[in-house]
């Protein structure tokens, strides 16, 4: 993303994540008691920012009725938000499994905004630290039962999905920082045992 102002920014890659896209809506856990979670299971709030600049246009559809009600539009956002937390809640599953396979190894990434460089006296650079990414090598190690129980809980897809997305990372000016031999044979190799250093264009 780059930055508009201190509170703006617009988005300038290929897809935008559907976390992203739901702005201004999020939906909120509903604070419950035990007794009442076990009765009526986890209960959830539509929340939405009431500054944003979606709810600014004319010609925008209410999102409630005359009688207080949700509108058709309402429950479309509704549907919506439930499905991601859905996935949310799936996903966070299937990373617990790649973590307990052994797959998943912590990188750091260094970030240098456009301009700055080595000879800048003002080290404007950021670290990006506590990512995991999956390790390739320890991909092809996995014995035969772990491999079946990663594909039939779905984790096996992620994980191929999380692979090819990394080809992001050899786009433009990060492309430039690889040798130039090609692409790196893993993600191993991509990263390193070190921090991997990269610049933005602007």
């Amino acid at each position: 993303m780059n930055e508009l102002t201190s509170t703006q920014a617009y988005w300038l890659e290929r897809y935008v994540p559907a976390h992203v896209r739901r702005y201004p809506f999020v939906l909120a856990k509903v604070s419950m008691s035990a007794a009442e979670l076990d009765e009526k299971g986890q209960q959830y709030a539509v929340q939405f920012d009431a500054a944003a600049r979606h709810f600014e246009r004319p010609d925008g559809h209410p999102l409630l009725d005359d009688q207080g009600k949700p509108t058709s539009v309402l429950k479309n956002i509704q549907k919506v938000l439930m499905t991601l937390e859905q996935d949310q809640q799936r996903t966070e599953r299937q990373v617990a499994q790649l973590d307990a396979a052994g797959l998943l190894v912590e990188r750091s990434i260094q970030v240098n905004p456009a301009g700055n460089t080595a000879n800048d006296s003002e080290d404007k650079s950021h670290q990006l630290s506590g990512l995991r990414v999956v390790s390739e090598k320890a991909l092809a190690r996995l014995d035969a039962d772990t491999l079946v129980s990663l594909r039939d809980s779905g984790a096996l897809a992620l994980v191929y999905a999380h692979l090819v997305s990394l080809t992001n990372l050899q786009d433009g000016v990060i492309a430039k920082q690889l040798d130039s031999s090609g692409p790196p044979a893993d993600i191993d190799e991509l990263f390193g045992d070190d921090d991997f250093t990269f610049d933005f264009d602007g």
